[in-house]
This record gives structure tokens, sequence and C-alpha cells, in this order.
């Protein structure tokens, strides 16, 4: 029950999101902190040193996408508009607030020296003060605009010329928005598809680059020479133990990325043509790949070996004693030094597919099967796990294990199997998660690492669990 308990309310400290931040819809800020609107969140963003340190989310209230974000000196708070909703957020206590007004639709944010007015769908509107009504208004005589009117464009700023960013691959990224803080001489800078960028506007100048999170769909979260490597369609981002993100495009035309050497030009190549869906380290250093298309073997040497050439993906890969298990849509094989071998469950269920597979300290195996999951303990018996949220019709897409506790990502959210009763607890946005499609997971000694549709997720399961030590 106290397993139960623990998870049972969101705690907003035991969560972090990094979305991507490809597009970027609006930038606003405080003397402390800067807000990126971007459509699955707004990221708040410590100023001193550019560090992400909370994410606004569904987990948080917010309903719809993101449209834009607007801050509020006369309240000390930030508005937030997203698809038919508008909201307002008070960094002090940590808390949002709907706001109920007589429009649908906010196009802009207008902040006076004495007032807020919003463009909408129904025309002008001006906020009270303090209470949460709002009244029709003239246009204000001058007015700072967030969004579709907004009053700082990359054209004003001629040190942006020729307005775009090269990347370390030499993709260029448009610049496609900014806003400007004059007291402290800094722009901020929004690149497509990139990042933020922050200028000094005295000596027109790059001070930083602010870039987290996934760009694009993640299918598989890797961990290899000490980064974690978050893999998608022709890119993939990784993060250094300094919280560093490092990014590469595969995609035709594109140059290898500086930086980018712990990843071999056969692997950026291999990705390019067959996308990596999981990684894990073999015999005499080499490194089995798992693709869309089969299983390969990058050897020492870096000649690199088709062990398993099929046109099926090749979605897990495990460790077993001395030999590789290696997941597929036909089914489960074991992979040795010289040959192949199918595997069977009693229940025959490997023959729909087998998709992600997941070890406990104990010795169990879990592995994901169409519609439930196949356990085989560590005396070899074998039995069925149906968790809850799980859709009968579609295969488990995702398992990680940290010790003897099993995640199990599900449409209905993150099932939680608790080792000493069995029993399940499911983590939905009313307990944190942000969004509900889990496209992959990974176990760390502290952290929990969630991707989902354009997000990447953190949760510190262990201090959430009250779990002492390490696995």
């Amino acid at each position: 029950m106290l397993f139960l308990a623990l998870l049972s309310i969101y705690n907003p400290a035991h969560w972090l999101s990094f979305p991507s931040l490809d597009s970027i819809r609006c930038i606003s800020f405080s003397n402390r902190d800067l807000y990126l609107a971007v459509p699955d969140g707004v990221c708040i963003i410590e100023r001193r040193q550019l560090r992400l340190t909370r994410t606004l989310t569904a987990a948080d209230g917010l309903q719809g996408r993101i449209r834009l974000c607007a801050w509020n000196p006369l309240r000390s708070s930030l508005f937030i508009a997203t698809d038919g909703h508008l909201y307002e957020y008070l960094p002090g206590p940590d808390a949002i607030q709907e706001l109920f007004p007589p429009f649908t639709q906010v196009k802009s944010i207008g902040i006076t020296p004495a007032a807020v007015f919003f463009d909408t769908d129904k025309g002008l509107f001006q906020k009270h003060r303090v209470a949460p009504l709002f009244s029709e208004s003239r246009e204000p005589a001058a007015a700072d605009w967030f969004g579709e009117r907004d009053s700082s464009r990359p054209q004003d700023y001629i040190f942006l010329t020729p307005y775009f960013v090269t990347d370390d691959q030499l993709l260029t990224h448009r610049i496609i928005r900014v806003r400007a803080d004059t007291r402290a001489r800094r722009l901020f800078a929004a690149a497509e598809n990139y990042g933020l960028l922050v200028y000094n506007t005295s000596s027109g100048f790059t001070e930083a680059h602010v870039r987290f999170g996934p760009s694009g769909r993640v299918g598989r979260i890797l961990e290899h020479d000490g980064r974690l490597w978050f893999f998608g369609d022709n890119r993939a981002a990784s993060l250094d133990s300094a919280g560093n993100w490092n990014y590469f495009y595969s995609g035709s035309g594109s140059f290898p990325a500086a930086g980018i050497s712990l990843l071999l030009p056969e692997v950026i190549e291999l990705n390019r043509t067959r996308t990596i869906r999981a990684a894990l380290p073999a015999d005499s250093g080499a490194l089995l790949l798992a693709t869309d298309r089969g299983l390969y073997r990058l050897a020492a040497d870096r000649s690199l070996t088709p062990l398993l050439d099929i046109e099926r993906p090749v979605f897990t890969l495990c460790r077993f004693a001395d030999s590789i298990l290696a997941g597929t849509d036909e089914g489960l094989y074991l992979v040795t030094p010289d040959s192949l071998i199918r595997l069977y469950d009693p229940s025959a269920r490997f023959d729909f597919g087998v998709y992600d597979i997941a070890r406990t300290r104990s010795g169990s195996t879990f592995f994901a099967t169409l519609g439930g999951i196949v356990i085989r303990d560590s005396v070899g018996t074998w039995d069925r796990l149906l968790p809850p949220g799980v859709d009968l019709s579609r295969p488990v897409q995702a398992l990680a294990a940290a010790g003897d506790h099993l995640f199990i990502g599900t449409p209905g959210g993150l099932s939680i199997r608790e080792p000493g009763t069995g029993g399940f607890t499911v983590i939905d946005r009313s307990r944190g998660l942000p969004a509900a499609e889990i496209t992959s997971l990974f176990a760390g000694p502290e952290y929990l690492w969630i991707a989902s549709a354009g997000m990447v997720t953190r949760f510190r399961y262990r201090a959430a669990l009250n779990l002492p030590g390490r696995n």
C-alpha cells in the first residue's frame, strides 16, 4: 500500500520533460527565467546558467497544443494559450489556474505597463488587473505583442544576417522568432529544427546555444560509451553525464557531425539506410546493432557483417548468459557466435512477435508480445502477465527493469510492477506522465527515461518509490 501511496500524488520534483525545440512558437522572459512555448509544453529555463528547470505539460493540467506564452510583470505571472484554453501560471506557488474568458482562441497577447490585452477570435479584450474578468477593448496605444502580432522580428537585427544558423553537419536552420532584453543587452533567437540562440546585442556575437530534447520521434533509447542515445528516423540525439545534448541527422546530403566520434561512420551510415532500433556490446569489443531490416555485427576492426538479413525489423536485443536474444515481429532468436536459433514459448506468444525484453535482478526475463507479457523466471518456469492498460490487439512496445521493479509502457500510461506483491500501479497524466503514448523506456541507476512523441521525460523513480541505495 505504501508503494501505491507514493505514486498517487503528482510531485513535479520527480519529473522533468525535455520536449523537442524544433518549433519554438513563442519566447518570453522574467528577470529570472526564460519561457519557451513549444507544441508539447512550456519550458522554464533559468537565465543565469541557461538550464532547464521545469516544463509545464499536460501533467500540469494544460489541455491542447501550446500556441503561445507571455510574461505579465504586473502580477509576476505567465499567460499560456493553448488550442481552446487560457491559463495563468504563478511561479511563486508553482500553480496553474485555468481562466474562462468569453473567447475561444487567442491569437496574440499584448503587454503594457498598465494592462494585458488579448487579440482573439471574438475581437480584442482586456483582462482585469487581478480578477479573472475580461472586457472588450480598443486597440492599446503601445503594447509588446506575443503571438501572431509579435512585436519583434528577426529582420530588426542586422547582425542576424543571413537569418539562419549552420549546425555541425553544415545544415542550415532559419531564425524564425526573436525577443530582446534591452536592459541585459541580450537577444534570444529561435532557429527552426534547432533550438535557441543567445546573442549579445552590443557585439552581435553568439553567447550560447540552448538545445535539448529529441528531434522528431524517438523510437529507442540506448546507452553507449557513457551516453544516452535517442534514436529516431534519420535522427539521433545524445545526452552525456554533464547534461550536454548533441545531435546528428543521418539523412541524404548531410555530413558527419563534429564531436560524434563516439558513433563510428559505419554506424551513421547504417542508420542512414537501416534505422537502428537497438545496440548491445558483444564479444571481443564488437557491437550488435538491431535495425529495421535485420541484425548486424560491428567488429572491433569496424567491419560490418549482417547476422540476420531479413526484410523485417529487429526490435530489441538482450544478453542471456553467454548468448544474445533478438526480438523480431516473427519471433525470438538466440544469437550464438556461429548460429541463430529460433526460440519458442509454451503459449506460442512469441509467434506473434517479441518487441522488447527486460531482465530483473532476480533473473526473471520479461518479453513484450502481442497483448501482454511472457515471463521466464530464473528456474525456467514460464508464465503470462497482463498488466493494466494493455491493449489486447496491440503489441506491448516498451519494457525496462530496475532491480526487481518492472516498468511497462502501455496505451494507458506507465505501469509499474511491484516486486513484493506483483501488483501494478499505473501512472498517467494525473500522476505526472506528460504523454500517453510511450515509444521506449530506459532505466538507469536513478532515473527512468520515457520517450514519447516529440518528448523525452526523466522520472526520478528511486525518489518517487522511496528506494534505498542503488540497483
